[in-house]
């Protein structure tokens, strides 16, 4: 399958959607395929991103075995209001931040069902409201060192703090 695209990011499952009115026309995308060829398989995949090398990252489909791929004991749900709503890999967030630091910044405004959030396998595009944005890149920069922003690509890179310590 063949696909342009103008964006500086892309994923690598293929979540997009695609409308029945498609008839696709633009190919199917490889989670639609995965779970089409295996209709045995449960309609999940989960993940989880580490540098550790003596236990590398994991990209489980189907059943996630807890014990083997996660760090967690147990599975957590997120709400699928908005899945359901849209038919979009979407969940729902209260708040967000960065991990250990007490920074945070919650959604209270969205009640009980929370904030939309697209479920994506990478961090290659995040996307947040300008005043969200501005708060986490302000205490990630305070937090991290010698950060510089490479405007062309419209990055900013900065280098880890002494022993992944973001306490500062």
């Amino acid at each position: 399958m063949e696909s342009d695209t103008h964006m500086k990011s892309d994923g690598i499952l293929g979540l997009a959607h695609h409308y029945v009115s498609d008839g696709g026309s633009r190919g199917r995308t490889f989670m639609s395929t995965l779970f089409t060829e295996h209709p045995d398989l449960p309609i999940m995949f989960s993940f989880y991103l580490t540098g550790n090398t003596e236990r590398p990252s994991r990209l489980v489909f189907g059943d996630p075995d807890l014990k083997e791929h996660s760090k967690e004991t147990e599975f957590k749900y997120g709400k699928g209001y908005y899945m359901a709503q849209t038919d979009l890999w979407l969940t729902s967030v209260w708040s967000i931040g960065w991990s250990g630091t007490g920074v945070e910044m919650a959604f209270p405004d969205r009640g009980t069902l929370g904030s939309p959030a697209l479920i994506d396998s990478g961090s290659s595009l995040i996307v947040l409201a300008p005043d969200i944005y501005e708060h986490l890149m302000a205490e990630l920069k305070w937090r991290f060192t010698n950060c510089r922003e490479l405007t062309e690509q419209q990055i900013i890179t900065c280098d880890c703090p002494p022993a992944n310590d973001l306490s500062r």
